[in-house]
């Protein structure tokens, strides 16, 4: 096995492992992590789109990391139902609104580029639900659930093949993204310590 094919296992590990804590801290009793159901609704759409997307482009390195994710982000959706917050507020609204174009637009042109670049922009306002929450009410997310996606997109990062767009710009996206929830967490936990 080459070390781009084990970065990308290892990428993919992470982030599958990732949605155990982040499960255990919504189901425990007394816990304050509700998760927010628009941007899981989102990120699921795009996770799965994601997926077919990079098959269509044949750029399979990030290909575990979007599975887990796609795995990861439908058990989570399912418990945001009863124990998430939000989905309603304008914000929310707009960003699932800006998936659903995402992916209208890939099936619209059926160019895996087209699509990658429509699910990046939706993927950035699909998280924007759960930055704002990080900063505003970093007890309601999980540090270590996000620290495992974050070192998972950054093996992901690392796992690509070739320095071209397609193969580039999704885990790149993820790693980012991931950053801007675990920054408030960390910066909240050490004001607190």
């Amino acid at each position: 096995m080459d070390t781009k094919t084990l970065l990308s296992f290892i990428s993919g590990a992470f982030s599958a492992i990732a949605y155990g804590p982040y499960v255990y801290a919504i189901l425990k009793k007394g816990s304050t992590v509700k998760p927010n159901r628009a941007s899981w609704f989102t990120w699921w759409v795009i996770d799965i789109s994601c997926v077919a997307a990079l098959i269509a482009a044949h750029s399979y390195k990030a290909l575990p990391m979007f599975v887990a994710f796609s795995i990861g982000s439908i058990a989570i959706l399912i418990l945001s139902i009863k124990r998430g917050e939000g989905g309603f507020e304008p914000l929310d609204i707009g960003c699932i609104f800006t998936a659903l174009v995402g992916v209208g637009l890939w099936l619209w042109s059926g160019n895996p580029i087209i699509a990658i670049v429509a699910l990046m922009a939706s993927a950035v306002a699909g998280t924007l639900p759960t930055t704002k929450k990080a900063w505003l009410n970093p007890e309601s997310e999980d540090l270590l659930t996000w620290g495992l996606l974050a070192v998972g997109g950054f093996f992901g990062s690392l796992a690509v093949n070739e320095l071209i767009f397609e193969a580039v710009a999704p885990p790149v996206n993820v790693f980012v993204l991931q950053l801007t929830i675990v920054i408030p967490l960390i910066k909240h936990k050490l004001t607190r310590a």
